[in-house]
């Protein structure tokens, strides 16, 4: 089903673009997204499709582009409508675009006050869950925090059905900053213990089953 909210993206995802008219679907160019005005444009690397190591040829006209954000990926009709120099090609923003969860387990929407704690963090910090699943969750952290990907970290927190979560040992797999909010969008894969993996399960299923 198309959806016709914007697109979620981070600066530097990487992009594919097909032109239409390649029935056989084997020519394909990789790019990256540099930015966007919602509703008129995406700014991209130049899409060169490579024929071979010294032939390469420019996309252009309408294309189907894909990319993969938060193990969801989006697909879209777009046409590419001009070359800036330096590098860098505007294609159009779409009106509508499809999504396809690739995700292992399916997320819950929270609003849960979290305990985030880690050692590039230092003291504990209080954010707010943003949503949920039985392998991770993902914690907006109201100020820019030095973290690494794959630093050891854990979580604490009260799920909506009463169930007290202590601490869920974890491991940072995503960071997104926000320099003029001042905030920190931390995603997280939980490790262990398996008890309070189990409360988050069993809220989870919950959830699920009941379309929450």
């Amino acid at each position: 089903m198309a959806n016709t909210k914007r697109l979620p993206f981070s600066i530097g995802s990487e992009i594919f673009l097909r032109p239409l008219g390649d029935e056989k679907e084997v020519s394909k160019a990789a790019s990256r997204i540099l930015g966007a005005r919602p509703e008129e444009f995406l700014i991209i690397d130049d899409p060169i499709i490579r024929v071979s190591e010294r032939f390469t040829v420019p996309v252009t006209g309408s294309v189907l582009c894909w990319y993969l954000y938060e193990g969801e990926v989006y697909r879209f009709q777009s046409d590419v409508l001009k070359s800036l120099g330096e590098g860098l090609t505007l294609i159009r923003y779409p009106s509508r675009h499809q999504c396809q969860s690739l995700r292992k387990h399916q997320r819950v929407r929270v609003n849960i006050e979290t305990v985030f704690s880690s050692e590039g963090a230092g003291e504990e910090i209080r954010g707010a869950m943003q949503d949920i699943s039985e392998g991770g969750c993902r914690v907006l952290i109201p100020s820019l925090i030095a973290l690494g990907r794959n630093a050891s970290c854990a979580v604490g927190f009260t799920l909506p059905d009463g169930q007290q979560v202590r601490r869920v040992d974890s491991v940072v797999r995503g960071l997104e900053y926000s320099k003029i909010r001042r905030t920190t969008l931390v995603r997280v894969e939980f490790t262990g213990p398996p008890a309070e993996l189990g409360k988050i399960s069993s809220f989870c299923h919950y959830c699920m089953f009941f379309k929450v």
